[in-house]
């Protein structure tokens, strides 16, 4: 009976496998790709690996010789699939095609990866750091760090890029900060207050599209004045010089500084800065030299302007409305999903996302407060992206926790920085 049921076991395995082999095979390149991914993700989370890499292989060469599309008529995204669902049929299938090899390339470094076809699993992102004293350590020796009220801010070069990651304090934070600022002897509370904000974890991080200015333009400074670099809006902030050394002036110009060698010896330009005269030094030659202040700011977006995000001004007759939640039936019936694509466009424009109900499901990024419950939730299928800040006004009893999975129907009620904010009016548990 014994081998009976061993057999039986075995031949149910081989049948498993068999099924497991022909479902692999029905998978399209994009599918496998990340079904690769997530595995390898659970593995790597449980401690295990998949085997030893063989040493002959060459995935990198691989990845670079792999097919991308996008659509020629101003498509915003690559796609691996050419007839990826998030594209408008009339666009199908996609025109433009390059190399994963090509995307940092001038013409294609611009398009982001499409989160449906898989396309957003080929680049190999950086771990995200584990808190802000990581991003801090690992942010290199250019990077600035900004900082106030509500938020921790580094911004760094990695690889060609120029990344913000913002950390939002939680309550305990803020409290410790306003101990600082009240204390006679703030050294010790600030120092407490750092160690504690700083091993909570990044909430969010972006990549600057606005880039500094290539040393061409910088050539092209070549014989203006300081001042008239002040008349086309670089700022003055400082300046530097000694004998037998260069004498430089500092420019920042949106987010980054500038160093540029003027034409005037020790001597000269010590009677500049007697007489507050430093713009008429004229310049020698400029190069980039660091990020400005306002770069660790979440204020100023990722383009340079400053757009400063606020709870809009509801009438009391809109207020009152809000307050009053449908039915959970009629709620939800409004609900849109918060794909990859509304998550796009809710950050582009969240003032027009107002109102708009959506359903989040997701994993608790970081608790912020605990009255009102306030949480980060990443919406991403991967659970490690679209983060959204969700308050929760009405759940004054209930608890969610970081690693929390939940499903929230909330409507757009403002924005966080770069995030938008959602009040909760039903949260559903798995």
């Amino acid at each position: 009976m014994k081998k009976i049921f061993i057999f039986l076991l075995a031949a149910a395995v081989l049948f498993a496998s068999v099924s497991l082999a022909e479902e692999l095979a029905s998978l399209s390149d994009a599918d496998l790709l990340m079904l690769y991914r997530q595995v390898s993700e659970e593995l790597e989370s449980r401690g295990l690996s998949a085997g030893a890499a063989d040493p002959d292989a060459d995935p990198a060469g691989t990845l670079n010789d792999t097919v991308l599309y996008y659509n020629l008529s101003g498509g915003q995204y690559y796609h691996l699939d050419q007839n990826c669902k998030l594209v408008n049929p009339k666009y199908l299938p996609l025109n433009g095609r390059f190399t994963y090899a090509q995307l940092g390339e001038e013409k294609y470094r611009d398009l982001k990866p499409c989160n449906i076809c898989g396309a957003v699993f080929l680049r190999e992102s950086p771990r995200l750091p584990a808190d802000f004293r990581e991003a801090v350590d690992t942010a290199g020796e250019s990077a600035s760090v900004g900082g106030d009220i509500d938020y921790l801010a580094v911004v760094a070069e990695k690889n060609g890029k120029y990344i913000r990651m913002v950390t939002l304090l939680d309550d305990r934070a803020k409290e410790m900060y306003m101990a600082g600022m009240q204390a006679e002897d703030n050294g010790e509370a600030f120092d407490a207050f750092q160690a504690y904000a700083w091993s909570l974890p990044v909430s969010y991080t972006e990549e600057f599209t606005v880039k500094p200015k290539d040393q061409a333009e910088l050539d092209a400074q070549t014989g203006k004045t300081v001042g008239m670099l002040v008349e086309e809006e670089y700022l003055l902030y400082g300046s530097g010089g000694g004998i037998g050394q260069p004498t430089i002036v500092d420019l920042s110009y949106g987010l980054y500084n500038y160093a540029f060698e003027v034409d005037a010896a020790f001597e000269e330009y010590q009677e500049h800065i007697d007489r507050d005269d430093l713009e008429s030094l004229r310049i020698k030659s400029g190069k980039l030299s660091g990020f400005s202040a306002v770069a660790s700011i979440p204020d100023y977006l990722a383009d340079g302007t400053y757009a400063p995000r606020v709870v809009p001004n509801f009438t009391a007759e809109e207020a009152s409305a809000a307050a009053a939640i449908p039915p959970v039936e009629e709620y939800t019936e409004k609900a849109w999903p918060l794909t990859a694509e509304s998550y796009a466009a809710l950050l582009d424009n969240v003032e027009a996302g107002y109102g708009q109900v959506y359903m989040l499901e997701g994993v608790v990024h970081q608790v912020l407060s605990r009255s009102p419950l306030t949480v980060i939730l990443n919406t991403g299928e991967d659970g490690k992206s679209q983060p959204v800040v969700v308050e929760c006004p009405k759940h004054a009893g209930f608890q969610l926790e970081t690693g929390s999975r939940c499903r929230i129907y909330a409507d757009v009620s403002s924005a966080c920085y770069l995030l938008p904010v959602l009040t909760a009016r039903y949260i559903f548990l798995p």
